[in-house]
C-alpha cells in the first residue's frame, strides 16, 4: 500500500463546498477535527466530543441532526484492519526529518476505544527493502536522502513498524516541531502540572552547542519553545519519560483550547487552522475527518502505553507496563546507545515476538484496559510441586504477577492461598460481564479449570494457582 502525501490545504477548499455552513456548528466541529493531525487520535475524540456538547448548547436539535446526517452522507469511512480497527502512525519530526516522537494509534469504532503505543526512537531495527540497519528514527531521513521523497520515507517507517508490532497501518500524520512551537504560542501558551523537576545541562542548541534547561515541579506556564524543550529533554531522564511528558503537553493544549472558547469564534478557528496547515503532512482526507463526527459521541476511553526498558524487573510492584526492551552493549553497535527487545541480540535483533504480543493486547484488545480489573493472585502451589519443578521454592505467584503487569494488567496483591489444596487453577470474579475481556485474556496465560462468580469479592478478579500451573 502506498500513501498519498497531502497538505491539509487552504480552508477555502472545504468552504467552497459548504460555504453557507461557515458560521454554523458544523464548521466548528470540522475545524476541530483538524487538530487530530496535530496531536493524536486521543485529542481528536476529546476535542470533538467537547465541541459537539458545546454546540448542542448553541444550536437546536435540527441542526445537530443535520450535522450527523451530513457526516453520514458526505463523510467517508476510514479503512480498517482485520480486527475492524482504524490505525494511524503519528510522528513528530525536526528539520532533518528525524522522527523524535513515534506513536501507533488505534481506534475501535464498535467499542469507542482509542489506544496509543509510543515506540522509542532508539529501537534498533532493520528494513530490508531499504537495506537499512540502525535506529528506527533514521529510516525517514535515510529514505529522503536517497529518493527526495518524504512520502516514501514514512511508508518505509510504517512498513518497519508493521514488522515490529504486527499492526497494519493505513494512515499517518507527521508534525513539524517548528510549527508545533508556533501553534502553542498562537494560543497563548499552555499550563502543565510538572510531576518532578528537570535540570538538563546538555540540551542541544541550534548551533551545535549546549544550554541548561530547567523546569520546577508543580504547575508551570509554557510557551511554545519551553513546551518543546520539556517534551524533548532527555539528558537527565529517558526516552520513556519523554513519551509520558508528551502526553502532559497534549493535555495542556486541550485545556487551553477549552479555556479559549474557540468554538464560538470562527475567525480564531481560521487563524489556528493556518498554523495547522503549515505544520502537518497527512494522508487523511477531508471526507474521512468529516466522517469521524459520527463516532465522537461514543468514545468511552483513551489509553496510552510506552515500550520501555526504564523499569525495575525484580518485583511486580515496581514493574512497568510495556517493559520488553533493554540496552545492549554499545561496543556491539559501534559505540551507540540503542534498544533491543529482551531476548534479542546483535546477531538477531529482529526478534519482535514479545512486542507483537504486547501490541496485540493493548491495541487489539483494548477492552481489558478499559475494564482495568483489579486482580489478586493467591499461590496455592504445593512445596513438593515446586521442588520437583525447580529443585527449590520459587516465588511463582510473584513472577506471574510481574508478567501480567508487563502486559498492562492491574495487579493489586499477591499472597498465599490458605485453604485446602486445590487440583486445578480457579478464577473468582465479582462480575463475569464487567470483567469479560480481562477474563478471556487471562486464559492466554494459564489453564483455567473454573471461573466462579462471587459478587462479595473485594477485588474484581482473584486467581488461585494450583500445582498444574507449573
Amino acid at each position: 500500500m502506498g500513501f498519498k502525501r497531502k497538505k491539509l490545504g487552504k480552508f477555502g477548499n472545504f468552504s467552497d463546498l459548504f460555504s453557507w455552513l461557515r458560521e454554523s456548528f458544523i464548521n466548528m466541529a470540522f475545524s476541530l477535527k483538524l487538530f487530530l493531525v496535530i496531536l493524536s487520535f486521543g485529542i481528536l475524540f476529546h476535542l470533538s466530543s467537547y465541541a459537539i456538547d458545546f454546540g448542542r448548547g448553541l444550536v437546536n436539535s435540527a441542526v445537530v441532526t443535520f450535522v450527523q446526517t451530513m457526516s453520514s452522507t458526505v463523510g467517508e469511512e476510514m479503512s480498517t484492519d482485520k480486527f475492524g480497527q482504524v490505525n494511524a502512525l503519528l510522528l513528530g519530526a525536526d528539520e532533518g526529518n528525524l522522527a523524535d516522537s513515534i506513536i501507533v494509534a488505534s481506534f475501535v469504532p464498535d467499542e469507542g476505544l482509542v489506544s496509543m503505543l509510543s515506540i522509542p526512537r532508539d529501537l534498533y531495527v532493520e528494513n530490508s527493502s531499504l537495506n537499512y540497519q540502525g535506529r528506527i528514527n533514521g529510516i525517514i531521513p535515510t529514505t529522503y536522502n536517497r529518493t527526495d521523497s518524504l512520502e516514501e520515507g514514512i511508508w518505509n517507517l510504517s512498513d518497519t513498524i508493521n514488522d515490529i508490532t504486527g499492526v497494519e497501518i493505513d494512515y499517518y500524520a507527521m508534525i513539524d516541531f517548528d510549527g508545533f512551537v508556533n501553534f502553542i504560542d498562537k494560543i497563548g501558551g499552555i499550563q502543565v502540572d510538572v510531576p518532578y523537576s528537570i535540570v538538563d545541562n546538555q540540551f542541544p542548541t541550534p548551533d551545535g552547542g549546549y544550554q541548561t534547561f530547567k523546569v520546577d515541579e508543580g504547575l508551570q506556564q509554557f510557551d511554545g519553545e519551553k513546551a518543546l524543550k520539556y517534551a524533548r529533554s532527555r539528558q537527565t531522564t529517558s526516552d520513556f519519560s519523554r513519551a509520558e511528558r508528551q502526553q502532559l503537553i497534549i493535555s495542556g493544549i486541550i485545556d487551553e483550547l477549552k479555556s479559549m472558547n474557540v468554538f464560538t469564534d470562527f475567525g480564531q478557528l481560521q487563524d489556528l487552522y493556518a498554523e495547522v496547515n503549515q505544520m502537518v503532512d497527512t494522508n487523511i482526507s477531508y471526507r474521512q475527518i468529516f466522517g469521524m463526527i459520527n463516532y465522537v459521541d461514543d468514545i468511552n476511553g483513551i489509553h496510552t502505553q510506552v515500550l520501555t526498558a526504564d523499569c525495575e524487573r525484580s518485583h511486580y510492584t515496581v514493574m512497568e507496563p510495556g517493559c520488553f526492551l533493554y540496552y545492549p552493549r554499545r561496543d556491539n553497535f559501534g559505540g551507540h546507545s540503542v534498544l533491543l527487545q529482551q531476548g534479542a541480540n546483535a546477531g538477531n535483533f529482529s526478534n519482535y515476538k514479545e512486542i507483537q504480543n504486547y501490541a496485540f493486547f493493548v491495541l487489539h484488545n483494548q477492552g481489558f484496559l478499559q475494564e482495568n480489573s483489579s486482580i489478586e493472585i493467591l499461590n496455592g502451589i504445593s512445596r513438593q510441586a515446586m521442588l520437583e519443578e525447580f529443585q527449590r521454592v520459587t516465588p511463582v505467584a510473584s513472577n506471574f504477577a510481574k508478567q501480567l503487569v508487563k502486559y498492562g494488567f492491574n495487579i493489586k496483591e499477591v499472597d498465599n492461598y490458605e485453604d485446602d489444596e486445590i487440583e486445578e487453577n480457579i478464577i473468582y470474579t465479582n462480575s463475569k460481564e464487567d470483567n469479560k475481556v480481562t477474563l478471556n485474556l487471562l486464559r492466554m496465560f494459564m489453564e483455567v479449570g473454573e471461573i466462579i462468580e462471587d459478587p462479595s469479592l473485594e477485588s474484581d478478579i482473584q486467581i488461585v494457582l494450583s500445582d498444574n500451573f507449573l
